[in-house]
């Protein structure tokens, strides 16, 4: 492979000299960063605002015989007019800039299979070189200001990452809790001068509290896709992350809401900068507003200091099983069509699913459709009723089987899975009732 690249460099130098006949010094440099959609971005760019200063004015494929075979995967590149038409993003190409400077790159496949990488050889004078990495400099730094969208937010070998969360889920959230932390989001950014007066960061925290299953990742996803639209929402597994988003953002002075999932993770064992980063001269001040959403199964697991200590954790959300019409509300989401719904079947079905948590409910419907069409059944409350009876029964005997290995431990209640109606069957001190 080392061979191939000396090859190809020397086909790039000649291939340089031959546009540029009275050039001093050529450098060759490998680039694994450079691809050609951000030299295709920075070309739109010039061509729209016409910037005075450094700036790409065009990219044109190079045709070379000689070259091409030396490049791994080089295949032809459709240009027309001011279309750019990349085949397989490979290729060789002449770069133009505004000072009548070229810079020449071809871009090649590495590997194989699923180890395919594309990589790059740049040619050109050291001034021009220099001149276009401060062009792709500020390309980073423009690139770097938070957008409004919904994003993954992670910490990687060069700092904060991002990645675009594209198709977030489109299911209804039925909960109670959701229509209170809406009503606290939408006060908080319609009122971000009472949040900043005196000095204040300008940051509200709140935690989402409850079981596995109660819809908390729901929620925050249903929060995601609609402040998505005007708001950078990044979503985070990690501390660290989410501090430097916050930073970021309060930096550029962008609104965001930042969700921190299974919080107790990263608050459990607290030292003084993450206390300081909560409620202290660490945390970042965004004059816009910034909306921390946390989540935990174990609020147990987070250290006092930081649960009971107002400021550090400024709102808590009990998320718990649906009672009522919200439980008849998630019911008819699930079982769609496949029921009919009127006053007298409502509430049997409320009195089957009330107790029960949403992913308790879509478990249920689920297991539903599949007894009747194993059966040859119509969908129905006695049929619904019957396979609720089967999913309680089966899980109090997975519940035993577990206990009888020593697989659950007395006095540790953390519980495998969802709990019988699938909870009753325990009593208020998380003790198992008698079957």
């Amino acid at each position: 492979m080392a061979t191939k690249i000396n090859v190809s460099a020397k086909y790039l130098v000649k291939t340089y000299k031959g546009y540029v006949p009275k050039s001093g010094f050529v450098i060759v440099e490998q680039d694994t960063n450079l691809n050609w959609r951000t030299m295709k971005e920075l070309r739109s760019h010039a061509q729209r605002f016409k910037p005075k200063s450094f700036h790409i004015t065009d990219i044109i494929p190079i045709p070379d015989k000689e070259l091409a075979p030396i490049v791994w995967g080089a295949v032809p590149v459709k240009y027309k007019k001011n279309t750019l038409k990349y085949e397989g993003r490979q290729g060789t190409f002449k770069i133009e800039f505004s000072d009548n400077t070229i810079m020449l790159v071809t871009w090649y496949i590495t590997g194989f299979g699923r180890n395919q990488t594309i990589e790059s050889l740049i040619a050109t004078e050291s001034l021009v070189l220099y001149n276009f990495k401060k062009l792709m400099y500020k390309k980073r730094q423009y690139s770097a200001k938070p957008k409004a969208g919904f994003f993954k937010a992670f910490t990687g070998q060069f700092g904060l990452g991002y990645e675009k969360v594209d198709h977030p889920s489109l299911i209804e959230t039925i909960h109670p809790a959701v229509v209170e932390l809406n009503k606290d989001m939408d006060f908080f950014f319609n009122n971000v001068s009472i949040f900043t007066r005196y000095g204040m960061p300008g940051i509200r925290k709140s935690m989402l509290v409850g079981p596995p299953g109660t819809g908390k990742t729901s929620m925050c996803i249903k929060v995601a896709r609609e402040y998505s639209k005007e708001y950078c929402v990044a979503v985070c597994t990690e501390l660290e992350a989410a501090y430097m988003h916050l930073l970021k953002c309060a930096k550029y002075s962008v609104p965001t809401v930042v969700i921190l999932e299974d919080a107790e993770a990263a608050l459990s064992n607290t030292h003084s900068s993450v206390l300081n980063f909560l409620d202290g001269a660490d945390t970042p001040a965004n004059k816009k507003g910034a909306y921390v959403i946390m989540t935990t199964n174990h609020p147990e697991r987070v250290e006092p200091r930081v649960l009971k200590r107002p400021g550090r954790i400024d709102r808590l959300y009990q998320v718990g099983p649906l009672e009522g019409h919200y439980a008849l509300e998630c019911a008819q989401l699930y079982f769609g069509k496949d029921l009919k719904y009127n006053k007298r079947n409502n509430i049997k079905l409320t009195a089957v699913v009330s107790g029960m948590t949403g992913a308790q409910i879509k478990e249920l419907a689920n297991s539903a459709r599949a007894y009747c069409a194993s059966n040859q059944l119509s969908m129905s409350i006695a049929t619904i009723n019957e396979v609720s009876t089967k999913l309680t029964k089966d899980l109090s005997e997975a519940y035993k089987f577990a206990e009888d290995n020593s697989l659950m431990i007395e006095g540790n209640k953390q519980k495998m899975g969802f709990e019988p109606p699938f909870h009753k069957n325990y009593d208020d001190n998380g003790d198992r009732l008698p079957f």
